[in-house]
């Protein structure tokens, strides 16, 4: 009777052995299967975030593939959050576009562009009275404001200041400023001053432009829709000024940041 307890108590004790193994055998697989529940979603997430941040990414390098006078698109096309994002990026590179374009109508040779045969044979007779200067002057006192306000947006805590306005994580403050934010800032924003300088130079050569053609309105004309002077002298310096205002400034890269 006892060696058949003994038997019985055998078998029981190889039974639960037995179940210790089988759960040995399937623990890894459970952890596997619990993991694979928690990476599906994780991974649904990053594939999400990552197709509005494509969006965003491919939305600034259109802006920064246009030329100045084109106009940005400023339907959002992302979703979410990301809303916000591309909100604030547009409407960085919006204002950022309307101040360059400020400088560049302003510029010494977009005013200089006014100055037509068409224009000076129309209102010849009345130059003086149309007080150019002042007009230069005003032009070029917009033109001072706009290259101000782009120096100051090229400072990275007012590039920040465009997401910060709207309440999200810091995720996607930190995006935006990966996607906005560059360490050649401050570079650009010696170009913009340099810029600044050179159309002073360009602004004073023009002035000049204008007492000759104020002053002489007896020694040149309009034919053939062209200016002549009668005066050689002043042809001269007429030349030589309007190569001063129209002189590339690309050896020092500075035309590629204003367009």
């Amino acid at each position: 009777m006892k060696k058949m307890i003994d038997k019985l108590e055998k078998k029981e004790t190889i039974k639960k052995s037995n179940k210790k193994m089988d759960l040995r055998k399937v623990l890894p697989y459970m952890i596997i299967a619990i993991l694979i529940l928690a990476i599906i979603p994780l991974s649904i997430m990053l594939i999400k975030r990552n197709n509005q941040e494509n969006i965003i990414i491919k939305e600034i390098e259109i802006i920064n593939n246009l030329d100045i006078n084109d106009n940005i698109d400023m339907n959002i096309k992302s979703k979410n959050d990301y809303i916000k994002v591309e909100t604030a990026v547009k409407e960085y590179y919006q204002e950022l576009f309307t101040n360059k374009r400020i400088f560049n109508n302003n510029r010494a040779e977009s005013l200089f562009n006014i100055l037509t045969p068409d224009y000076l044979n129309k209102n010849k007779s009345k130059l003086k009275s149309l007080n150019l200067s002042k007009m230069i002057k005003d032009k070029t006192n917009e033109l001072e404001v706009s290259v101000n306000n782009i120096i100051d947006m090229l400072d990275s805590d007012i590039i920040m200041s465009y997401i910060k306005k709207y309440n999200l994580d810091d995720y996607y403050k930190d995006f935006y400023h990966e996607q906005m934010v560059s360490e050649n800032d401050s570079s650009y924003q010696e170009e913009w001053t340099e810029l600044l300088n050179i159309n002073t130079e360009k602004i004073e050569y023009l002035e000049q432009v204008i007492d000759i053609l104020v002053d002489n309105t007896n020694d040149w004309y309009i034919e053939n829709n062209s200016l002549y002077f009668t005066d050689d002298k002043l042809l001269k310096e007429y030349n030589e000024l309007h190569n001063l205002i129209y002189e590339s400034d690309e050896e020092n890269n500075l035309n590629n940041i204003a367009l």
